[in-house]
């Protein structure tokens, strides 16, 4: 299944740089009809090294919206 949403088609055969890239590591998730991805931004990083999964703004800017809390993480998701 090729993801594809609202503005938003992944071509895997185009090669256009719009320099708004973000690199997901994931499975396309769906049910009841919709598709999405998610992300697990820490809550509270305190350092560089506890952010590797990027800041919370990051998502957000990219489209992302906030679906849940964890313990220690928050939960974004991106419907395609």
């Amino acid at each position: 299944m090729r993801p594809k949403g609202k503005d938003f088609d992944l071509a895997l055969d185009a090669r256009i740089d719009t320099n708004r890239w973000l690199t997901l590591k994931g499975t396309v998730q769906h049910g009841r009809g919709l598709q999405w991805v998610e992300a697990y931004p820490p809550k509270d990083a305190k350092s560089p090294q506890g952010n590797y999964r990027g800041p919370l703004s990051m998502y957000l800017e990219a489209g992302f919206e906030s679906h849940r809390e964890g313990d220690r993480y928050l939960v974004v998701r991106k419907k395609l």
